[in-house]
C-alpha cells in the first residue's frame, strides 16, 4: 500500500503510527511536513519538506490575512502533490492533521485516496481573538468534509486507567431533527450528501 503522511513536523505526534506502518512489509511510505529534523529518519520512509509561504504581501495576523496565507500554502502544497503524482507516487491512503493548510486542496491531487484526518483542538481563545482560531476552525471543517475518516486525539487518553484505554470517545449528542436542513417543501428532514459540523469548547457551550 502507498501511504502519504502530511503533518506539521516530522514525525510529530504521528511517529508511532508511522513506525508501525513502516515496520510492515509491502508499504511504500512518504512523509510530507512543514518542518522536520534533518538528523532523524525512519527506516523505509521517504521524507520531504513542503515549502513555506514566501509572499511578502501576506503580512499581519488578522483573520483575512491568515485565510489568504492558508489558501496560498494550500496551493503550494497542491503543486508538490501534483509533482508526486507525476513522479508515479499516487497514495492509496493519506493521513494528515485536519488544521494543516497544506491539506486544503489535497483531493484535487488525489481524488481516489482514502483520507483520514486527525482533529486538532482550537486555540485557547477559541473562535475569538485575532481570527486565527476562526481560520483554524474553517480549515478543520473543510478537511473533515473531504475525509473518509476523522480521528480525535486527546491528551485525556494518556491519563485514563489501563482498562479504559480501548474506549471510544463519542461526541456530545446532537438533536439531528433540529439541525437537519429544510427540504424543498419547507419541512425539516435529512438530505442526502449534506454534512453539518458543530464545534463547542466544552459541555457548557453545548
Amino acid at each position: 500500500m502507498r501511504i502519504l503522511f502530511v503533518n506539521h513536523t516530522f514525525p510529530g505526534d504521528l511517529g508511532p503510527l508511522l513506525a508501525a506502518f513502516a515496520a510492515q512489509p509491502g508499504h511504500e511510505i512518504l512523509f510530507a511536513s512543514c518542518r522536520g529534523r534533518r538528523d532523524f529518519s525512519v527506516p523505509g520512509v521517504r521524507h520531504v519538506v513542503l515549502s513555506p509561504s514566501r509572499s511578502r504581501r501576506l503580512a499581519g495576523d488578522g483573520a483575512g490575512t491568515s485565510l489568504d496565507r492558508a489558501v496560498e500554502m494550500g496551493r503550494q502544497a497542491l503543486q508538490a502533490f501534483r509533482l508526486l503524482r507525476q513522479s508515479g507516487f499516487v497514495p492509496d491512503m493519506v493521513l494528515l492533521s485536519s488544521a494543516l493548510e497544506q491539506g486544503l486542496f489535497l483531493r484535487d491531487a488525489f481524488p481516489d485516496a482514502f483520507v483520514a484526518c486527525f482533529a486538532e483542538s482550537l486555540p485557547s481563545d477559541g473562535l475569538a481573538g485575532d481570527g486565527k482560531g476562526l481560520v483554524r476552525h474553517l480549515l478543520q471543517c473543510r478537511q473533515m468534509q473531504q475525509s473518509d475518516l476523522v480521528i480525535r486525539l486527546t491528551a485525556e487518553a494518556e491519563n485514563r486507567d489501563q482498562e479504559q484505554r480501548g474506549v471510544v470517545s463519542l461526541p456530545y449528542p446532537v438533536d439531528t431533527d433540529y439541525f437537519s436542513p429544510l427540504t424543498p417543501n419547507g419541512a425539516s428532514g435529512p438530505q442526502a450528501g449534506t454534512r453539518i459540523l458543530c464545534a463547542a469548547r466544552d459541555a457548557a457551550d453545548v
